[in-house]
């Protein structure tokens, strides 16, 4: 991404950026964790050198380099979270379409003229019946697409 000329905060293009493959992500953490320990390591060098305490002018950059390592371990569990969620809206949208689409449909007694969906119920000689696909077939011939759903006691 490329930065808008003039903005200081860099916003991005209309182009999204390619998200990072999983090797690239792995990459990156990797990359996280060794700038960490070399932090840890450069403030224990510090805390053990025979100089005495270490200075403020020694102890800034080392504390910058781990809060810039805390800021990306945070981001990318926030990013983690939010594609999370963002796949768990997508399984529910897929359920609840799916739901709907195997919802019976009352469709009152069965007619020659009409053709029925998937999952419509009709009446048809003392019983009730549930498409299993769309169909213009008569109920209760075989290869109808008709299943009995309830039959009369008579």
């Amino acid at each position: 991404m490329t930065a808008a000329a003039g903005d200081p905060l860099g916003s991005s293009s209309d182009e999204p950026e390619p998200a990072p493959t999983e090797a690239e992500a792995l990459q990156a953490r990797q990359q996280i964790w060794d700038e960490a320990k070399a932090a840890l390591s450069r403030l224990e060098q510090l805390r053990i050198r025979p100089a005495g305490p270490p200075t403020w002018h020694e102890l800034v950059p080392v504390l910058m380099d781990l809060d810039k390592i805390h800021f990306a371990r945070t981001m990318d569990w926030v990013i983690l979270h939010v594609q999370r969620r963002a796949v768990l809206r997508t399984e529910a949208a897929l359920f609840s379409q799916a739901a709907k689409a195997l919802q019976p449909i009352w469709r009152g007694s069965w007619r020659e003229d009409q053709s029925y969906p998937k999952a419509a119920l009709v009446q048809f000689g003392q019983a009730l019946w549930i498409s299993e696909y769309g169909t213009v077939k008569r109920p209760g011939t075989p290869g109808s697409g008709w299943r009995l759903a309830v039959k009369s006691p008579r």
